[in-house]
């Protein structure tokens, strides 16, 4: 029993089960959530506010584009300093992922390809 008690660090998913058994038994260790899981509840969340902004900036488009077609004007977009308009720069969605070769980081290249993505 006293090699149990000497481990001082389990790495765990998040399944409650797991966390309850290793703390009966390896009472003296750190319970540590692996990357991976908090990697995507952080990628989860980031996913929902950008749709959500993504549904703003469309009801915010179609808004501007039935108040242009009543006053009889052109509608012509807000643009942003690159030149993307509000609404088309939110579907642009990139996947982080750890490469441990490469201490988790992308080429420039792969992440300019990444960060024109459309979703």
């Amino acid at each position: 029993m006293k090699p149990l008690l000497e481990v001082e660090e389990v790495t765990l998913d998040m399944a409650d089960s797991m966390r309850k058994i290793v703390r009966r038994s390896f009472p003296n260790a750190s319970r540590v959530i692996d990357r991976f899981h908090v990697q995507k509840l952080a990628y989860d969340a980031l996913q929902k506010m950008r749709v959500e902004h993504r549904w703003d900036a469309i009801n915010e488009e179609t808004d501007a584009m039935e108040e242009a077609k009543l006053s009889n004007e052109k509608y012509v977009p807000k643009t942003l300093k690159n030149g993307d308009t509000k609404n088309s720069s939110l579907p642009v969605t990139v996947t982080c992922y750890s490469n441990p070769q490469t201490n988790g980081l992308k080429t420039k290249a792969q992440n300019q390809a990444a960060f024109r993505t459309l979703s």
